[in-house]
């Protein structure tokens, strides 16, 4: 659907994809009901900083599919960059539960932004056990430094190194 989206736009230009185009054909095929249409409808307009109008597209598409984990992720984003930090969190949470490990990641990012660094370093723990990913380990390094525990933290970055040496 999305990619009919992208070949009817590029009809109805000179040979040029625009944006614009782009963003009415995925218009039209939200407004059936295409949740794939709402969530990239969304994301294009978090690109250029529409946050209520993307929060309102990916709230469409949660309404059809409550449990997607990446749309209940993208939503967060939305509020949070909207500065909704309370429905951020909801929405991470969700995402999170339904196993989407950057959803921990970024729940670990907002604890730190509201100064909440032990519950920062257990939402890291809950990614790098999940993914082992060098970053999500050097996430978890910076909360325990944050928290104060520079024992922790010194130990995780000699790991993010070695691990860094490996590759």
């Amino acid at each position: 659907a999305v990619q009919m989206a992208h070949d009817q736009s590029k009809k109805e230009g000179t040979g040029q994809f625009s944006a614009k185009s782009k963003m009415q054909s995925l218009k039209k095929l939200a407004q059936n009901g295409k949740t794939e249409a709402m969530n990239e409808l969304g994301l294009m307009l978090l690109n250029i900083r529409e946050y209520q109008e993307a929060i309102d597209w990916f709230k469409k598409a949660i309404e059809i599919k409550p449990d997607d984990p990446v749309y209940n992720a993208n939503l967060a984003y939305a509020y949070h960059k909207n500065g909704d930090l309370v429905s951020a969190r909801t929405h991470y949470e969700k995402a999170a539960q339904k196993g989407l490990t950057l959803s921990h990641v970024s729940l670990g990012w907002l604890s730190i932004e509201e100064y909440k660094f032990q519950e920062a370093v257990e939402w890291f723990e809950k990614a790098v056990a999940k993914d082992g990913k060098t970053e999500y380990v050097k996430n978890l390094a910076c909360a325990h430094e944050l928290n104060g525990d520079y024992i922790q933290a010194i130990a995780l970055y000699k790991k993010v190194a070695q691990q860094e040496n490996d590759d």
